[in-house]
């Protein structure tokens, strides 16, 4: 997820800069670093302390202009994340600064959470199920790694290391596909994560449920293809428990579930026993090119969002005698 780091190349201009030059470029940082306080200290005299705000990495919203706001948070543009330097006179916890200087500097936009959610709990239960609507719904490749108890904006310009950070996906090593990057959420796909919360918060009442959502996450915060295909193929299995006919059975609950009767099923139901046989390829070590898992990992990914989207619409668990018996129908 993070962005490809520039190696410096010597060169020959660079190795016979000139005094002069020299100067102009260290006091253009300096002026830089000072703007950049200067803006973040105006927008933190009018922010409070107490919302939580999640860095959002690798999401592109689109459609129309931010904030746009729910009765559970607020999706904001940050238009000066904090560097390094501005962190270190900020945050309490300092020797976290190495981590959430790697994905500060790079947030673009950042969740609040509503002002009743402050207390540090609500990050993981109230945050963290948000979240997971936005990637039900959306194709946007992102991660959740760091949240605050200060808007991003305003980061830089604190100085008193009064700014608590909760470390959230904490994996250094996050990597996107390279081919999500290019789908956005809409207004129209945050408005449903909105209107569904509280369906999705009750279902991760169910071990289910719950394990295809942590299934759904993980598979954005590891940099193996081959392991994400494991983790998302076994959040699709766990909405399910089936122990024998896996195969069929799979590929019949899931085109039942997702799709109506008729030739959108049936094709649904061929597509999902040939994702399955190459899943046993892949997971039993066959070797497979990496554009290849790339794409299966995608496929399967959607796989597992419309299980998701068609049990949250319906509001319970399809249960496997349930989607039989739709079938016989």
């Amino acid at each position: 997820m993070s962005e490809s780091n520039q190696e410096f190349e010597g060169s020959e201009s660079a190795t016979k800069e000139e005094p002069r030059e020299r100067l102009e470029r260290i006091t253009g940082s300096v002026k830089r670093f000072r703007d950049e306080r200067i803006r973040a200290q105006e927008a933190a005299s009018i922010a409070a302390p107490g919302s939580w705000h999640v860095a959002l990495v690798g999401l592109t919203p689109s459609g129309a202009a931010l904030p746009w706001t729910s009765e559970i948070a607020t999706l904001k543009d940050v238009s000066s994340p904090p560097s390094l330097v501005s962190l270190s006179g900020a945050i309490a916890a300092t020797h976290y600064l190495g981590f959430v200087a790697q994905w500060a500097s790079i947030t673009r936009y950042e969740l609040v959470l509503n002002d009743e959610f402050q207390d540090e709990k609500y990050i993981d239960g109230i945050g963290w199920t948000f979240i997971c609507g936005i990637r039900m719904i959306s194709e946007c490749e992102f991660i959740a790694p760091i949240a605050a108890d200060r808007s991003w904006d305003t980061v830089a310009g604190i100085t008193d290391s009064s700014v608590i950070v909760k470390l959230l996906e904490d994996d250094r090593k996050a990597r996107t596909t390279g081919r999500g990057e290019r789908a956005t959420l809409s207004p129209t796909q945050f408005k449903w994560v909105d209107d569904n919360f509280l369906s999705i918060l009750t279902l991760r009442e169910d071990r289910r449920f719950q394990l295809a959502l942590e299934s759904l996450s993980l598979s954005f915060t590891l940099d193996s293809p081959r392991v994400c295909i494991f983790v998302v193929w076994s959040g699709i299995e766990a909405l399910f428990g089936i122990k024998d006919e896996l195969r069929f059975r799979l590929a019949l609950y899931v085109s039942v579930l997702t799709r109506k009767a008729g030739p959108d099923r049936e094709r649904r139901f061929g597509e999902v026993r040939k994702l399955y046989d190459t899943r046993s390829r892949v997971v039993h070590g066959a070797p497979t090119d990496k554009d290849d898992l790339i794409t299966h990992l995608l496929e399967v990914r959607q796989v597992l969002r419309d299980c998701l989207c068609s049990i949250v619409s319906r509001g319970t668990m399809a249960e496997p005698q349930i989607l039989e018996a739709e079938f016989l129908n």
